[in-house]
C-alpha cells in the first residue's frame, strides 16, 4: 500500500535524516486519529468481502432447514454465522455448516409452533407417549403452549361474537382476528412457513379491478365491497433440493371471508377457481402447487356442502361454515390444553409451585 503525503514533508513531519515521522508533533497526533484507522479499513475490506463470501455461502445451503425459524431464531442463525467467520476467519465452510446446522436443530426445538404442531396431530394411541413429549421439550414451553391456547380460545370467542351480526358491514374486522389463523383450519396448518402472499394479492387486485380500500393493517387482504368479501393468501415456498434456490410456491391457501347472510354455492367456488386459474396463468404458481381454497360464511346452499377439485385434486375448494369452524378449532383447542395442563411432568410442576406459593401466602397472612 502506497499512500502519498508530501504534506507531511511541508508540515515539518518528517525528521531531518528522514528516518521517521516526528510523532511527537502535536499535528502528527491529529494526522494519526484520522488516517491510521482508514488505512486499516483498507487492509480490511478484502477479509471482509471474503467472510461475508463464506457466510453468504453457508446461508444459502441452510435455506431450507431454516425456513420453518421464527424470525428471532433466524436473526441468531444469521448472526451466530456472521460472528464465526469474524472471529474465526480459518473455519472450513463443512464445519461452519455442521455448526449451523445444530445451532438451527436448537431453535427449532425451541419453537412452540413444532410443539403444537406435533400435539395437535397426536393420536389416542399415542397419549401415553405426550408427558415423554413434553419432557423432552421441558416445562417452560409446555406452559407458553397452555398461554398459546389460551390466547387462542379467546380469539375464538370474539370471532364467535362478531359473526353473529347479520350482514355485518366492517367485514374487515373479520381479518384482524384471522391474523396467524391458518391453525383453525387443522394441524396441518400449524406450521409458521405460510406467510401472506402480497404479491398475488396485487394480481388479484389489478386484474380483477378489486379495490384496494380497507383495513390499513391488513394489506396482504383484498377488500371486495361488490360481494361483502375479503380474499387472503398464504404460500409456502418451494426449493430446489440442490441449489436450495426458492423455484415458486409449494402449497397455497387462499381464504375468502364472506360477511354474514351470504349463502354461498356454486358461483362461490367458481369465483376462486378463476382466482387461481389466473394466477397460473400469470406464472405465480404451477399446476403441481397445492392449492387449498376456503370460503366461510355462516349459510351454504342446498347440495354445495362438499369440496371442488381440480387439476388432478391438486386444487381443493371448500365452503365452509363460520360455527363448523370455530366449533372444530375450539374442541381441538381444548382437547389440546386438556392434553398439556394434565400430562403428569407439567402437573408435577404446577403442584409444587403451587404448593410453595401457599407456603408464602400462608405466611404472610400470619405476618
Amino acid at each position: 500500500m502506497i499512500i502519498e503525503a508530501d504534506c507531511l514533508h511541508a508540515l515539518n513531519l518528517v525528521l531531518p535524516d528522514w528516518s521517521g515521522f516526528d510523532q511527537q508533533n502535536k499535528l502528527w497526533e491529529e494526522f494519526e486519529e484520522i488516517m491510521i484507522p482508514t488505512i486499516k479499513a483498507l487492509m480490511n475490506e478484502p477479509f471482509e468481502r471474503e467472510q461475508k463470501q463464506k457466510a453468504n455461502k453457508v446461508l444459502g445451503a441452510i435455506q431450507v432447514e431454516s425456513k420453518q425459524l421464527g424470525l428471532l431464531s433466524k436473526s441468531k442463525v444469521t448472526n451466530f454465522i456472521d460472528e464465526t467467520v469474524r472471529q474465526c476467519p480459518t473455519i472450513t465452510d463443512k464445519v461452519l455448516l455442521n455448526l449451523t446446522n445444530i445451532l438451527i436443530n436448537l431453535e427449532k426445538s425451541s419453537s412452540k409452533y413444532n410443539l403444537l404442531q406435533r400435539l395437535a396431530s397426536i393420536s389416542p394411541d399415542e397419549l401415553d407417549n405426550l408427558d415423554a413429549i413434553l419432557e423432552d421439550w421441558g416445562v417452560n414451553m409446555a406452559k407458553i403452549i397452555l398461554d398459546e391456547i389460551e390466547g387462542r380460545l379467546k380469539t375464538i370467542s370474539e370471532f364467535e361474537a362478531r359473526i353473529e351480526i347479520l350482514g355485518v358491514k366492517e367485514v374487515q374486522e373479520l381479518q384482524t382476528l384471522f391474523d396467524n389463523g391458518l391453525w383453525m383450519f387443522g394441524a396441518n396448518f400449524e406450521a409458521i412457513d405460510f406467510s401472506s402472499n402480497k404479491g398475488m394479492s396485487s394480481v388479484l387486485q389489478n386484474l380483477f379491478k378489486l379495490t384496494t380500500t380497507g383495513s390499513k393493517n391488513r394489506p396482504d387482504f383484498v377488500i371486495k365491497p361488490s360481494d361483502s368479501s375479503t380474499l387472503g393468501m398464504y404460500s409456502r415456498p418451494k426449493f430446489d433440493n440442490e441449489t436450495f434456490e426458492e423455484i415458486g410456491v409449494e402449497h397455497l391457501v387462499i381464504v375468502d371471508l364472506k360477511t354474514t347472510g351470504l349463502n354461498l354455492g356454486s358461483d362461490e367456488k367458481d369465483q376462486i377457481w378463476k382466482y387461481v386459474k389466473e394466477l397460473e396463468r400469470k406464472g405465480a404458481i404451477t399446476k403441481n402447487t397445492k392449492v387449498h381454497g376456503f370460503i366461510l360464511g355462516d349459510k351454504i346452499e342446498s347440495g354445495e356442502n362438499s369440496a371442488r377439485k381440480e387439476w388432478n385434486d391438486n386444487v381443493v375448494i371448500t365452503p365452509m361454515l363460520y360455527r363448523t369452524l370455530l366449533s372444530r378449532a375450539k374442541n381441538r383447542m381444548l382437547k389440546l390444553s386438556d392434553k398439556v395442563s394434565s400430562a403428569p411432568v407439567l402437573k408435577r410442576h404446577i403442584e409444587t409451585e403451587q404448593q410453595r406459593l401457599d407456603e408464602i401466602y400462608g405466611n404472610s397472612l400470619k405476618i
